[in-house]
């Protein structure tokens, strides 16, 4: 149990950073993509996420793996966009959707 709740302490103070940010620019860094995600994988497979692998674990990978791409390739640039609050609660769902549909919450049951 100590694996999902750090994950969700890490997840939601993280979010809220991005929803304190709101409608600043910001700019691409790679090294901080990989470390902050490395540390959401190794909670993940810390609670068991990766114990099985099926349909939601491979999206969630593939989601992961076009962050980074995607960080890594704009490397250093600024974006054109800002930060928008929407796209958090977005990725809030999205991931609590997915953990939860991979068994990462079942140890709450």
């Amino acid at each position: 149990m100590l694996p999902q709740i750090l994950y969700l302490s890490y997840f939601f103070i993280a979010t809220l950073i991005g929803i304190i940010n709101h409608g600043n620019q910001y700019t691409y860094n790679a090294a901080k993509t990989l470390f902050l995600g490395g540390i959401s994988i190794g909670l993940l497979i810390w609670g068991g996420f990766f114990a099985t692998f099926g349909l939601p674990q491979i999206i969630y990978i593939i989601i992961w793996l076009i962050g980074v791409l995607i960080s890594v390739y704009k490397h250093g640039e600024r974006s054109e966009n800002k930060i928008l609050a929407i796209h958090h609660i977005i990725t809030i769902i999205i991931v609590l959707s997915l953990t939860w549909w991979g068994g990462f919450y079942d140890c709450f049951l």
